[in-house]
C-alpha cells in the first residue's frame, strides 16, 4: 500500500494499518451446471490506514469468485489528516 497524497505530492511514507472491519452478510456458495463452485460473497472489507506524514485513508474491497462477480471493486478514500500514531 502506497500513501496516494504522498505519492502525488513526489514524498515517501510508511503505511501503517489502523484497523479493518468487515460487514456479516450470508454467502451464496452454488455449483453451476458444469459442477464448478462459485463463492458469491457480498461482504465490505473496510481497512484504513495512516502514513507516517499524516494522511489517514481507507480502502473498502471484497472478494472476486473465479466467474468474475465481485460486490465492489477496491476503492481507497481520503479520509483526512492527523498526528502519526
Amino acid at each position: 500500500m502506497i500513501c496516494t497524497k504522498c505519492r502525488d505530492a513526489g514524498t515517501r511514507s510508511i503505511v501503517r494499518v489502523l484497523g479493518t472491519k468487515q460487514t456479516q452478510i450470508a454467502k451464496d456458495v452454488f455449483f453451476d451446471e458444469d459442477g464448478n463452485e462459485h463463492c458469491h460473497n457480498p461482504n465490505i472489507v473496510t481497512t484504513q490506514f495512516r502514513c507516517s506524514n499524516g494522511h489517514r485513508f481507507e480502502e473498502r474491497s471484497s472478494w472476486q469468485c473465479s466467474c468474475g462477480w465481485m460486490a465492489l471493486k477496491a476503492v481507497v478514500t481520503f479520509i483526512g489528516e492527523g498526528a502519526e500514531a
